[in-house]
C-alpha cells in the first residue's frame, strides 16, 4: 500500500526538484513580460467604445453601403476598441527588457551555485574543506533567492498587473530557501558524525586535523 501523499517525507533532493520548478515558472513568466502583455491583451479584449461613437460607425456602414470586408472591419471595431498608445508608452519595452535580464542575471547565479554546492561531496579526508566550499554555495543561493523575491516585489509594484499573481512565484521562493537550509542542516550533521569517528580513530587533535586542512570550528548540533 502507498503512503497518502500528505504524510510522505520530503525527497533529499527536494531543493533541486522546486529550484528546476522556479526555474521554469520564472522563465514562463518572463516570455508573458511580467504579465504586461496578459494585462495589455485583456484591455484590448475588454474595451468598449462609448455608444456615441458605435452609432457613428453603424451610420456609416449603412449608409455608404460598405462592402463585406469593411463591414467585417467596422464591427470588429466596435466590439473591440483598440488600447490608447499611451497606456503602451508608460511602460516602455527597455524598461521591461531592463527588469527581464536583471532577472535572468539572478536565476542563472541562484541555479549555478545550487548545481556547484550538490556537486561538492564532504568526504572523510578533506572534510573541512568541503564542509566550507558546500556552505559557502548554498549561502550564495539563498541570497540569490532573497534577490530573486526583492525584485519580484519591484516590479509588480512598477507594472500595471495583478500583484496577488506573484505570490505562487515568492510562495516557491520562500520554500526554496527553507529546503536550501535544511540540506545545510544535514550537511552540518554529516560534518558531525565525520569529526566524531575522526576523533576515535586518533586523526583528529582538539576538534582539527593533524593533516594540513582548515578548520572551522562550528557548533555542530544547530543551524548557523
Amino acid at each position: 500500500m502507498s503512503v497518502p501523499k500528505h504524510m510522505r517525507s520530503e525527497s533529499p533532493m527536494e531543493f533541486m526538484h522546486n529550484a528546476l520548478k522556479l526555474e521554469k515558472e520564472v522563465t514562463e513568466l518572463l516570455l508573458r513580460d511580467f504579465g504586461v502583455k496578459d494585462r495589455v491583451r485583456n484591455r484590448i479584449r475588454d474595451a468598449k467604445l462609448d455608444e456615441q461613437s458605435a452609432d457613428v460607425l453603424r451610420e456609416i456602414e449603412n449608409r455608404y453601403c460598405m462592402e463585406p470586408y469593411d463591414k467585417d472591419c467596422i464591427d470588429s471595431i466596435i466590439s473591440n476598441a483598440t488600447v490608447e498608445a499611451r497606456e503602451l508608452e508608460r511602460y516602455p519595452e527597455w524598461l521591461v527588457d531592463h527588469y527581464r535580464e536583471k532577472v535572468l542575471d539572478i536565476l542563472d547565479s541562484l541555479m549555478r551555485n545550487i548545481y556547484a554546492a550538490n556537486s561538492i561531496y564532504i568526504s572523510k579526508e578533506n572534510m573541512f574543506t568541503e564542509y566550507g566550499q558546500r556552505r559557502g554555495l548554498w549561502n550564495l543561493a539563498i541570497g540569490n533567492c532573497y534577490q530573486l523575491s526583492a525584485k519580484f516585489d519591484t516590479i509588480r509594484k512598477t507594472f500595471p498587473v495583478d500583484a496577488n499573481k506573484y505570490e505562487p512565484y515568492l510562495g516557491r521562493i520562500k520554500k526554496e530557501i527553507a529546503l536550501i537550509k535544511g540540506v545545510r542542516s544535514a550537511d552540518n550533521r554529516v560534518l558531525t558524525k565525520l569529526v566524531q569517528k575522526a576523533t576515535q580513530e586518533g586523526k583528529l587533535f582538539g576538534g582539527c586535523p593533524l593533516s594540513g586542512q582548515q578548520c572551522i570550528i562550528i557548533p555542530f548540533d544547530k543551524e548557523i
